[in-house]
């Protein structure tokens, strides 16, 4: 999330930086994505690895302790949400989920996996 690499299994962009509380000291910090962008999230990170049919997201989704800290806010949440219903949905109906597949179905359902696609931040006073 940190580095803001591009995956081709990408299947939900994040925005929100690591936010991280640490329970020993009480201090917090938070780190933004690279240039105030987006992060891919993996189809890897929603995929369970022994089912093949079933599909996390949200706090549910794997990553490491700090991907974690990023993967759990709401609105990255609702990405994923949607990420893992298409992903159950193309399973369902070829069988197999292939990420070609998705990466076509995915958008035409609303989903934005190309930062180039956003629209500008809208700056509120």
């Amino acid at each position: 999330m940190t580095e803001g690499r591009r995956t081709e299994d990408c299947v939900a962009l994040g925005s929100w930086g690591v936010e991280w509380h640490d329970r020993e000291t009480f201090e917090s910090s938070f780190v933004y994505p690279p240039d105030g962008g987006t992060y891919d999230i993996p189809l890897g990170c929603l995929t369970s690895v022994d089912t093949p049919n079933l599909f996390a997201a949200g706090r549910t989704a794997d990553g490491d302790r700090q991907a974690g800290a990023s993967l759990r806010v709401m609105g990255t949440a609702f990405a994923t949400g949607q990420a893992a219903g298409v992903a159950g949905a193309c399973h369902a109906r070829a069988g197999v989920l292939k990420p070609q597949k998705f990466a076509r179905c995915s958008p035409a359902r609303g989903a934005l996996l190309d930062p180039a696609d956003m629209s500008a931040p809208v700056t509120v006073i």
